[in-house]
């Protein structure tokens, strides 16, 4: 009878042992590494090994990018284009680089895993390498095709010389082959003379550089000039006013006459009745006015107007010491929310307006990222963590469910992604890994109880002696203080 009672109380407290550290149903751990696949979809678009200056290549028209995250869903929207140095050539979120300086610079697509409880630590693959030569550009940016009898119109131009930087006090000199027809003075002012064609010429005094177009010369037309159309691209959220002349079909200047004013892609820019433009997303589209006179409708030429998402740019924290904190800011023209994220927030945490605080020693990635226009903008900059001597090390499961990476100081002990599915989880320094509840020597760092959600543990500490404790023990106190698991730190 004595024997029996002895074997039902250990088997009760074999049952109650399981009972008080059970842990939950197993989690499939679906993990993928995440990859970025380049997919050449143009075969026949080669890839230039140079560009001039202020010369454009969409890399979009060539490649399709994939990027598949760490359970293998495509998040196209997480992908970026980056250029090694944007003086020498920028790129936007859609692929669009423009040569802006000589010299050399690779063209990468870059991602950022998105799993709020993972590491996201960012990949990268380069998809060419390009240099930059200079060349003169001479370009004429009111262009018209007709002119009347008499009627007098002023060209613009803008010349770029051959360090890629534009000179405006650069000498020019205005040709017309036909000087009967069309005359043209220095200054740019062509007067229409007589019926007919005439080419026109405009090159700088040097002869280095020419642009040459043909205009057409009738009676008295109807015509609606755009003068100040947009010679570079206009940001996202910016405006731009544009101005017009209007000859009615006596050749005079009519003021009077209701102008409207047409948008191609309102989805990319809108234009308002008195002629305003404001940009909505990436992409280009083409600008109209328009009015009626005597029942016929008169359009005048169409003009481009290419829109761009603003550049986001992260002020620079080359290193820190543990326990510091810093602000960093972005320089960013446009109106959408920033957010900021830490790629190890064992090493460092950011807030959401971008107040860092130093955990321990170590590197990490700080990446601001907004959505504009639909687009997702992405800027990173590296950040060192300097501080006392740290240990670290990994936490490994014993006999039940636990996870996390353990870094520690002499003021700080920090778990980072920590998951323990103990009931009564108690963490402990320790020289004994195997140690039990009699060891007095050991640290006795903090209770939390069950911890399951990849929890980013920071504890204070009294200015300890790392090298007094070799491990990091976590049990289940309910129970004895069982052993759940531990990290050697080294």
């Amino acid at each position: 009878m004595k024997n029996f009672s002895l074997f039902s109380l250990l088997s009760f407290c074999f049952v109650v042992f399981f009972t008080s550290c059970n842990i939950d149903d197993d989690i499939i751990n679906d993990y993928q590494e995440p990859s970025i696949t380049i997919v050449e979809k143009n075969s026949g678009v080669p890839i230039p090994s140079e560009l001039t200056i202020s010369e454009s290549y969409d890399f979009s028209e060539v490649y399709s990018i994939k990027y598949l995250n760490d359970v293998g869903e495509v998040k196209k929207e997480l992908i970026t284009w980056e250029s090694s140095k944007p003086s020498v050539i920028t790129i936007n979120n859609q692929g669009l680089a423009t040569a802006v300086n000589s010299g050399e610079a690779t063209i990468s697509v870059s991602a950022t895993n998105d799993n709020p409880n993972g590491e996201n630590t960012k990949i990268t693959k380069e998809v060419a390498t390009i240099t930059i030569t200079s060349a003169e550009v001479l370009t004429v940016t009111n262009p018209i095709k007709n002119l009347s009898i008499d009627e007098k119109f002023t060209f613009k131009t803008t010349y770029f010389n051959n360090a890629g930087n534009q000179d405006n006090t650069v000498s020019l000199v205005w040709e017309s082959t036909a000087p009967e027809i069309a005359s043209i003075s220095n200054t740019g002012e062509i007067t229409g003379k007589s019926k007919g064609t005439s080419e026109i010429k405009v090159k700088t005094a040097t002869n280095s550089i020419a642009t040459t177009f043909t205009i057409k010369v009738d009676q008295k037309i109807s015509v609606i000039r755009i003068n100040n159309p947009l010679v570079a691209n206009l940001k996202i959220g910016k405006t731009h006013q544009y101005e017009y002349s209007y000859f009615d079909e006596n050749g005079e200047e009519n003021t009077s006459n209701t102008i409207h004013w047409e948008s191609s892609n309102t989805a990319i820019a809108t234009i308002s009745n008195s002629g305003l433009i404001t940009v909505i997303s990436p992409g280009s589209t083409e600008i109209t006015a328009t009015t009626i006179e005597n029942g016929t409708t008169i359009t005048s030429l169409p003009t481009t107007v290419t829109t761009s998402n603003n550049t986001l740019s992260i002020n620079e924290i080359s290193s820190v010491n543990i326990g510091d904190t810093r602000q960093y800011t972005v320089n960013f023209e446009g109106t959408t929310p920033i957010t900021w994220s830490s790629s190890d927030v064992s090493v460092a945490t950011i807030t959401s307006n971008g107040f860092v605080t130093a955990i321990a020693a170590g590197d990490t990635t700080i990446t601001a990222t907004t959505v504009e226009g639909g687009k997702t903008i992405m800027a990173t900059t590296n950040l060192e963590i300097k501080g006392d001597d740290s240990k670290s090390g990994t936490l490994e499961t014993i006999s039940y469910s636990v996870k996390g990476k353990v870094t520690l100081t002499s003021t700080m002990m920090t778990i980072a992604n920590f998951n323990s599915t103990a009931p009564d989880t108690h963490v402990y320094l320790t020289n004994n890994p195997n140690r039990n509840q009699n060891d007095s020597s050991d640290y006795h760092v903090t209770t939390n109880g069950k911890i399951t959600s990849n929890a980013l543990i920071t504890i204070a500490l009294d200015n300890i002696d790392i090298n007094t404790y070799s491990h990091v023990v976590i049990t289940c106190r309910s129970f004895g203080n069982f052993i759940m698991g531990k990290a050697e730190l080294n």
